[in-house]
């Protein structure tokens, strides 16, 4: 049964943060499928997990210790982030993300639950409800894409900001950054996997300053290939910097380039 929200947790969090989350985000009218709870009994765990996430519309990843080192809850968020689902991260504690979670929803935009909870409630029911009432067409993989914020209505009305603005109001003004693949300029096609892992090196380094919104690897690494202004990239991930660069090889050393643009005005930085 097609669900509104695939609750993601660690199994020592059900009984307590997950369930009192589940309450409140029912009872705005949400259809949530939480495990153990929603698994027929003799049925397959993993099939039933595997089936819910695929009938969901969007995923609900609720942060702790637990789940931050738990093996499910990765494969859960890799399965959701590879199906294209819009995940709201929230934290139930404060907590340095794990690599691998970090890799998974780096660039998205969280909650935190330590306040006001039922506002954070209230502004995912919200943004649900835009995706399965006013917006029941739209790709969550452009959603994804432009790191949706969980309030999108502005407060005059029920239109939605302009993706730049959205994404640089949504969390207190932080600059935002996509990190272009390099190009590979060495006519080496083995060379290639470098360029690539040194993108990612460099995501993964950037993810780790809390003062500025990195873009994912899945949502940066579709211009792969492509050759697109950065402007365009801006216009489509919702990003005020776009940074680019490329690999060259000159006999046994290899240099490395890179140029930051401003994707409004297009000058380099």
């Amino acid at each position: 049964m097609k669900s509104d929200l695939f609750v993601c947790h660690a199994s020592e969090d059900g009984a307590s943060i997950a369930k009192h989350l589940v309450a409140k985000l029912e009872g705005h009218g949400l259809r949530c499928w939480i495990a153990p709870r929603d698994i027929a009994p003799g049925s397959s765990w993993q099939n039933a997990i595997v089936a819910a996430i695929e009938a969901s519309r969007a995923v609900l990843l609720v942060i702790t210790p637990c789940s931050n080192s738990s093996p499910e809850v990765e494969k859960e968020i890799t399965l959701a982030a590879h199906l294209n689902k819009v995940i709201f991260p929230v934290r139930a504690a404060e907590v340095a993300l794990s690599g691998a979670l970090l890799y998974q929803i780096q660039g998205r935009q969280w909650r935190d639950l330590f306040g006001n909870n039922e506002q954070v409630v209230e502004e995912i029911a919200e943004q649900i409800a835009e995706l399965r009432d006013g917006h029941g067409a739209v790709d969550s993989q452009k959603i994804a894409k432009i790191n949706v914020p969980l309030n999108l209505k502005q407060s005059s009305g029920n239109s939605v900001k302009p993706r730049a603005q959205r994404f640089m109001s949504a969390d207190g003004g932080r600059p935002s950054i996509a990190v272009l693949p390099f190009k590979n300029m060495t006519g080496d096609p083995t060379q290639e996997y470098f360029a690539d892992g040194l993108v990612e090196d460099i995501i993964s380094a950037l993810s780790r300053i809390h003062s500025i919104v990195v873009i994912a690897r899945s949502s940066s690494f579709t211009y792969k290939g492509r050759s697109v202004g950065s402007q365009q990239v801006g216009r489509e991930l919702g990003v005020r910097y776009a940074l680019e660069g490329s690999v060259r090889k000159s006999a046994d050393r290899i240099r490395v380039t890179g140029h930051l643009d401003d994707t409004e005005t297009t000058g380099q930085i």
